[in-house]
């Protein structure tokens, strides 16, 4: 049976590099074709892809950093719509976030420092409220970062607007 030939309702395709019939969960997911998937099986398209690196080292990954880089909006409607397509994930990754907060604050801390940290995020909701720009507050040693954690304290606290804080990402230094 050939490909023009073959019911839509069928679990199997010719994938149109190898010419082999497989299941659909061998193809990529594409909305834009008939099928509702890709062309060629994920096996093929890895090679391609493979190929296409090798010959393309210096625009592996540079085009996507840049992109999102010079499209914050995006990337900010693209996030909110990942939160609200994946409550679990998100809700997830904000527990994590919290749970590292709290265990990152350590219990030595005095009433006067703690209240010294919620001046940090009234500064910022004010901020925000005069200006109309984002603000956050940051952590200048992240509590979750790569090679160093940072403690939740006053002094490892600062105010940023909210394109910058994104912008430094989990890093220090």
């Amino acid at each position: 049976m050939t490909l023009a030939t073959r019911p839509l309702d069928t679990d199997m395709r010719i994938c149109r590099t190898c010419k082999i019939e497989k299941p659909l969960d061998k193809f990529m997911k594409e909305k834009r074709n008939n099928f509702g998937r890709s062309y060629k099986c994920k096996s093929c398209n890895a090679v391609q892809s493979a190929q296409w690196r090798k010959a393309n080292p210096d625009k592996v990954n540079i085009g996507l950093k840049e992109w999102q880089k010079n499209n914050p909006e995006k990337m900010n409607a693209y996030r909110a719509k990942w939160d609200k397509t994946n409550p679990d994930k998100a809700n997830a990754k904000t527990a994590r976030r919290r749970a590292s907060r709290i265990s990152a604050t350590p219990a030595w801390l005095n009433s006067e420092q703690h209240k010294e940290m919620q001046d940090f995020y009234w500064l910022a909701k004010d901020l925000q409220s005069v200006t109309g720009e984002p603000y956050h507050v940051d952590h200048i040693v992240p509590l979750q970062g790569e090679n160093v954690c940072g403690l939740h304290v006053p002094w490892n606290l600062q105010v940023l607007p909210q394109d910058i804080n994104l912008s430094k990402g989990n890093s220090f230094g």
